[in-house]
């Protein structure tokens, strides 16, 4: 009994791979230039694609560890969407030890955006939505009052999208908007973008200069400051020695030499990318990693303060 059981599931089996001939069985015709995978995707029925209702699309948010954008890939306040390796690495560059990703660019999308914000950063809500063909992603940063100028990112993985095509928004609610605000302080470093060094006269000047306000609670990186000052060009040497490399403080001896009230504007990045060709980013991650925090600005007016030295 048990070897005719095995002798009839084998028979069972081969006809079923093989596709054995049995006068009980109908036998499809097979035209000679039919290829195999068209023979087996003919006689299967195709499975059909899930269909991605409209309204809200859910997410789940990357760190992307180990992983750092390539900003002159991708400006800021823009979006890109993701589909492939291929994308992800022009986009995307690794670390000395970047994690694994934890999606599959087979099954997910990643979608990708940065920019920088005009003061300190509360909270940044996300929301995807589906209508029809189309996707859109309206970001929501909410800020405060604080003077800082945090770079904001967000990779955010959703399900396989076949379109590169996503509306973005972004909207900003609070913080301060500062036109005519008054403050002195000190010119104590600079943005090491646009120099012009003029060695017969020994003078300088760059594009923008780093302010430090008298009670040190404000720090900015400004912008169409009016040439009040004559900067002797040894005050730019560190960048011209070391370029990139440097740290954009004046030396010590002379913290506290460029004294100014300025009225002035706070203004973001892409204002200051807009005129200055994108000298932002020394200043964000070299000066800010200095001086902990930068907000940027336009000088509206600029005043020398002289300091009566008592003796």
């Amino acid at each position: 009994m048990k070897a005719k059981f095995f002798a009839i599931l084998v028979c069972s089996v081969m006809l079923f791979v093989a596709g054995c001939s049995d006068d009980s069985l109908p036998v499809q015709a097979v035209d000679d230039e039919l290829t195999q995978s068209e023979l087996l995707s003919s006689t299967v029925e195709d499975e059909e694609e899930p269909v991605v209702e409209d309204g809200i699309i859910p997410f789940t948010e990357s760190q992307l560890e180990g992983y750092g954008i390539i900003r002159d890939r991708l400006p800021a306040d823009t979006l890109v969407v993701i589909n492939s390796l291929e994308e992800f690495d022009y986009y995307i560059s690794p670390g000395e030890e970047p994690e694994p990703l934890t999606f599959d660019f087979a099954e997910k999308t990643l979608l990708v955006a940065h920019g920088w914000a005009t003061n300190g950063i509360d909270n940044i809500a996300k929301e995807i939505v589906k209508a029809g063909d189309s996707y859109s992603l309206t970001v929501t940063i909410t800020l405060n009052d604080t003077h800082v100028v945090p770079e904001w990112l967000i990779c955010l993985v959703i399900d396989k999208i076949a379109t590169d095509e996503v509306s973005f928004r972004l909207l900003k609610e609070g913080g301060t908007v500062v036109s005519g605000k008054r403050d002195t302080g000190y010119i104590v470093g600079y943005n090491g973008c646009g120099l012009e060094l003029d060695v017969e006269q020994g003078v300088g000047k760059a594009e923008g200069y780093i302010f430090i306000s008298e009670d040190a609670k404000d720090t900015l990186t400004i912008y169409k400051l009016p040439e009040i000052f004559s900067f002797p060009v040894e005050l730019f040497d560190g960048y011209v020695k070391y370029k990139w490399n440097v740290n954009y403080a004046f030396d010590s001896e002379y913290a506290h030499q460029y004294k100014v009230q300025l009225k002035y504007r706070i203004v973001d990045a892409g204002e200051v990318a807009a005129e200055y060709n994108f000298c932002t980013v020394p200043a964000i991650h070299i000066i800010g990693a200095a001086f902990k925090k930068t907000a940027f600005a336009f000088v509206e007016e600029a005043v020398e303060i002289e300091e009566v030295v008592q003796f």
